[in-house]
């Protein structure tokens, strides 16, 4: 778990809310719902994707907060690969949380490349197995960053997966907002420097608000 993401844990234990170790989950074509598979199949050759079948072998969760899996989403995830991603049918158009993150990944690209240029941030073998040939850093136009795509791929089946199984993923981005008593800030910029009082308890009404958005989801 990084930096971040240990503070976020701390702060939300702190507000009251039970946070245990993220688990892995055991995506296969059984564990999905086959109305997914269309979509599924066509964001990953949208994405450039040169496997058969799509790959399924995502990494654990972040954390999992009062039974619900929750990511934070830090730079490195908003980008267009992800852009496209959040472009499925998938996702319903007028969700707050895919606006949101469609914004993140239009605004911030820039953010992602500062961090995101080098060694397995940009390709590594496994990745080009499904994604194909990496361009050389930063051109993101030709074959562009194997890597990002299998992060920006891996995200959107989590979420897919949270639907089909009735346990929502729940995510939060460092590029949310969060406000309290009229004043907005960044949570990446509240989890670099703590969060404590009001913050911390702005931050884990944004996490009450993205679950009930998410559990809203199903429902529909």
């Amino acid at each position: 778990m990084g930096e971040r993401q240990e503070i976020l844990r701390n702060s939300l234990i702190l507000a009251g809310l039970h946070v245990e170790a993220g688990w892995k989950p055991a995506i296969a074509g059984s564990s999905i719902a086959s109305e997914y598979w269309p979509e599924i199949e066509r964001t990953y050759s949208e994405l450039g994707g040169i496997l058969a079948v799509a790959p399924l072998g995502v990494g654990k969760y972040d954390m999992v907060v009062d039974g619900h899996p929750t990511e934070l989403d830090e730079e490195q995830h908003f980008n267009r690969y992800r852009l496209v991603t959040l472009g499925s049918r998938f996702y319903k158009a007028e969700s707050e949380f895919a606006g949101a993150y469609r914004g993140y990944c239009l605004r911030h690209e820039q953010y992602c490349l500062r961090k995101a240029n080098h060694g397995g941030y940009w390709t590594n073998g496994s990745t080009e197995r499904q994604f194909g040939s990496p361009s050389a850093p930063p051109d993101l136009d030709n074959g562009g960053a194997p890597r990002w795509k299998q992060r920006a791929f891996y995200d959107f089946m989590k979420d897919v997966h949270g639907a089909s199984t009735g346990q929502p993923v729940i995510r939060l981005s460092v590029w949310d907002r969060v406000t309290s008593r009229g004043e907005a800030r960044p949570l990446g910029r509240l989890l670099d420097v703590g969060l404590s009082g009001e913050w911390l308890t702005a931050t884990a009404e944004l996490w009450q608000r993205r679950v009930e958005e998410a559990l809203t989801f199903l429902r529909q």
